[in-house]
């Protein structure tokens, strides 16, 4: 339960860091804590639980990634 405490504290973080950002690098700032967020959960991932965790964490965070590249080229269909 601790560890949900702190990525609510996290989220409120990244929350108010975007709060006055134009739309655009609002949701830039939040892909990017996004990725980051999942990086640093493959990482922690554990390896009891197999390769498919990591694998799922890893897809989620380049899915972040491409949609951020995406934005940045102003393409918005997906």
């Amino acid at each position: 339960m601790g560890g949900m405490l702190s990525v609510s504290r996290l989220a409120s973080s990244a929350e108010r860091h975007t709060r006055m950002a134009p739309p655009n690098a609002e949701l830039r700032q939040k892909l990017q804590y996004i990725c980051d967020m999942l990086e640093q959960l493959r990482v922690i991932a554990p390896s009891q639980a197999g390769p498919l965790l990591p694998y799922l964490i890893d897809v989620a965070r380049l899915e972040a990634s491409e949609t951020m590249m995406r934005q940045r080229q102003g393409k918005t269909d997906t």
